[in-house]
């Protein structure tokens, strides 16, 4: 997020409800469904991708995030997937399934792959997860 023109982000931010001081929560309404979580770095990402589809979006702050605000939601979920960069900091699917005892699907950027944001976004994660959220379940909402 932190090559991306900041009143993109700001108005991103605006979108999302406070759970704690690492979590953040965009459409909950939909959380029944597919959750997506995402580190900070990559919620610029998943916030394109998620947004108007029927699945909700939670942003950490954090790797290691508290659970607790989110365990009954990400439990409760019929799919939770999570959009971090791969590499020896970003761990973020494995710790929510060790914490939760819960599978998760994993996509993942090569940290290698992060200089800048075209890089990124040149990158197959986000064309990875706006695959995985044409599925009808995910379908638009409304």
């Amino acid at each position: 997020m932190h090559d991306q023109p900041m009143e993109r982000v700001l108005a991103m931010r605006e979108m999302y409800r406070r759970l704690s001081d690492e979590l953040y929560a965009h459409q909950l309404e939909h959380a029944a469904g597919t959750v997506v979580l995402s580190s900070e770095s990559m919620a610029y990402e998943a916030f394109q991708a998620v947004d108007g589809k029927r699945c909700a979006h939670i942003r950490t702050l954090s790797t290691r995030p508290d659970l607790e605000r989110v365990r009954k939601l990400l439990c409760a979920a019929e799919e939770v997937v999570v959009v971090e960069h791969n590499g020896s900091r970003f761990n973020l699917a494995e710790y929510v399934e060790a914490t939760l005892l819960i599978r998760v699907k994993k996509i993942y950027s090569d940290a290698y792959e992060w200089p800048r944001i075209e890089t990124f976004q040149a990158a197959a994660a986000p064309r990875k997860l706006e695959a995985l959220l044409a599925e009808p379940s995910c379908a638009l909402a409304g």
